[in-house]
């Protein structure tokens, strides 16, 4: 069982979030510096766990406002992949900072223009390669399962992405200026987004408690947010959790019809809400109570939905679209009985399989 409740740090992520944007350009100076010089025209975004997904979840959105490819892997399979472009930037992203497979893939590519981003000063990566380092400002966030820090993490790459396209001409003042703003009003909803969902989540405890599995489907940039909701509950409720976009979810996946299944379906924000909503109703009726609709329209067909106050904007949609799964990670174990995150096994497991890199007591002090 982990020492650190994670439920703390889901209800530090409004302020986090803003103000990590209060210091957007003092966070953001060394990037977009390094960015202007390099003028890549393709970047990579690598790491491992929670990190990944946040840089996958990004990715679309630094595309867009940069107008450069942006491509995400796991750091086991950069180091299998041939980097094209003939000026490409990589960006390691760890928010520990200990991650042994991103070091590894640093270590491969580091005569290339390389970023290193974590959350502490002090960590291996850090430590190793304070020429390449930058910092991911989210504060503190002890607890294994990260919440705080893959938001953070979002939205540091997004302002990566504003700031860099606004000194490189991809994006006027104007322009700019509303994002900014889109960026504060989210922050500003999301004090009551999540409360309104550990609200949700005692209504439906009872039900969600008789759960033996979990399906998260979503669309477009929601299906890259599906993979860390799946995580999440993966690594704290400890049963089977799958993540699908939500095409793919109907093409078999569907078939599976158990009272038990958690259905999380993140409600796409084109023309396909009707029939996502449609297909949530079926399973409410057919197949568990379990069923929810994560989305900002009111049902009165699926009283269980999660409903909360975010834009038709799949990319500032995500930040409140999160918190179910992190919320259900951080409350349902206990209530099932069990223990949450186990991080004495996790350890038994690094140990044996070197998953993180720490530096040894001796080279800190």
């Amino acid at each position: 069982m982990s020492d650190y409740p994670m439920h703390g740090y889901i209800k530090e992520q409004p302020e986090a979030l803003k103000n990590l944007t209060d210091i957007r350009k003092a966070a953001t100076s060394r990037f977009v510096e390094i960015y202007e010089k390099v003028n890549p025209d393709r970047i990579y975004l690598f790491g491992s766990g929670t990190s990944l997904n946040a840089a996958s979840l990004s990715a679309p959105f630094m595309q867009r406002i940069l107008g450069v490819e942006v491509s995400c892997l796991a750091a086991s399979q950069i180091t299998e992949t041939k980097l094209f472009g003939e000026r490409p930037l990589l960006i390691a992203i760890s928010q520990g900072g200990t991650s042994a497979n991103t070091i590894k893939a640093i270590e491969m590519y580091k005569e290339h223009p390389v970023i290193v981003i974590t959350s502490k000063p002090d960590s291996t990566m850090a430590v190793r390669y304070p020429d390449l380092h930058v910092m991911l400002e989210c504060g503190e966030e002890k607890a294994g399962p990260k919440t705080k820090g893959y938001t953070c993490t979002i939205l540091t790459f997004y302002l990566y992405a504003l700031e860099a396209g606004l000194k490189t001409g991809t994006l006027t003042e104007d322009e700019y200026n509303d994002y900014i703003n889109q960026v504060y009003e989210t922050c500003e909803k999301l004090t009551d987004n999540v409360e309104k969902t550990f609200a949700w989540f005692e209504r439906e405890k009872d039900n969600m408690k008789n759960t033996n599995s979990c399906v998260v489907f979503g669309k477009d940039v929601a299906q890259r947010l599906s993979v860390e909701s799946a995580l999440k509950i993966l690594e704290t409720v400890r049963y089977p959790a799958m993540h699908y976009e939500f095409e793919e979810y109907l093409h078999g996946p569907i078939m599976v019809k158990d009272a038990g299944l958690m259905l999380l379906g993140v409600v796409p924000l084109d023309d396909d809400k009707k029939r996502a909503l449609d297909l949530i109703k079926v399973i409410y009726n057919e197949t568990t109570k379990c069923a929810y609709a994560i989305t900002n329209i009111e049902d009165p067909e699926l009283p269980n939905a999660l409903v909360l106050d975010f834009p038709d904007n799949q990319y500032f949609a995500v930040f409140a679209q999160t918190l179910a799964s992190q919320v259900i990670a951080s409350e349902l174990p206990a209530v099932m009985g069990g223990t949450g995150f186990d991080d004495d096994y996790f350890m038994k497991i690094d140990k044996v399989v070197g998953t993180k890199d720490r530096i040894p007591k001796k080279e800190e002090e």
